[in-house]
């Protein structure tokens, strides 16, 4: 876990046993169980120091919310 806000906390994976190693990043409320956040960074495999994008902005970002309502609106 490298973070907790409430009820949501996240988790750091390091991905290395694939073609495009890379960390991920998973938030989860723990109140649902549900994912509320899933951020990817991939590994650079040239010089880092000339990348546009600050090594702390993900490559990919999805949020996720959901609603559960009584009936059909």
């Amino acid at each position: 876990m490298v973070a907790a806000d409430g009820t949501v906390v996240t988790y750091r994976l390091r991905v290395t046993a694939i073609d495009s190693p890379q960390t991920q990043w998973i938030s989860i409320d723990t109140a649902t169980g549900w994912v509320t956040q899933l951020s990817i960074r991939f590994d650079r495999t040239d010089d880092a120091a000339g990348d546009m994008v600050p090594t702390d902005v993900p490559d990919i970002r999805k949020t996720f919310t959901a609603a559960i309502v009584d009936a059909l609106p």
